[in-house]
């Protein structure tokens, strides 16, 4: 049986990010801008425009959508389905041992992870994004570019 994981945006998350605004780390930096987006006053405003020149963080707006891209753009659609309050959350699924599903609102990467010795695991990737996306051909390097910042 799998786990949904969700984010709770309360003030718990608040002052998560603005710690991680002041991190030394980029990628933390910029998962500080983005937990920040829900938490629009003046002092959170203050932390992310002092992030502007920050190459993790620059284009970022408190009032966008979150969307899933390395270079703060709008990303692709919405996913079908989802509610607006859905659209500016992250959830994760882990569906033990050995799958992790990442669910944003504008693609799913369905995570599988094959262990092969004790100090060795491979781990397939398989990025789903809606039909229409797939079927223009149009570009998702900023989506798996970030993914790639953050998690390898």
């Amino acid at each position: 049986m799998g786990s949904l994981l969700r984010v709770p945006v309360d003030s718990r998350l608040e002052k998560l990010a603005r710690n991680w605004t002041r991190s030394p780390d980029g990628p933390q930096r910029e998962l500080g801008a983005r937990g920040l987006a829900f938490f629009k006053n003046e002092e959170n405003v203050g932390l992310v425009r002092r992030l502007l020149d920050d190459r993790f963080t620059s284009n970022y707006d408190l009032g966008a959508p979150i969307k899933p891209r390395v270079d703060g753009s709008a990303g692709f659609d919405t996913l079908p389905g989802l509610t607006p309050e859905q659209d500016q959350k992250y959830y994760a699924m882990t569906v033990r041992p050995t799958v992790f599903i990442n669910l944003v609102p504008d693609h799913i990467i369905f995570h599988r992870m094959y262990p092969m010795a004790a100090d060795r695991t491979v781990v397939e990737c398989d990025w789903l994004y809606a039909p229409d996306v797939v079927a223009e051909g149009r570009d998702v390097e900023h989506s798996v570019e970030l993914f790639h910042r953050v998690n390898l």
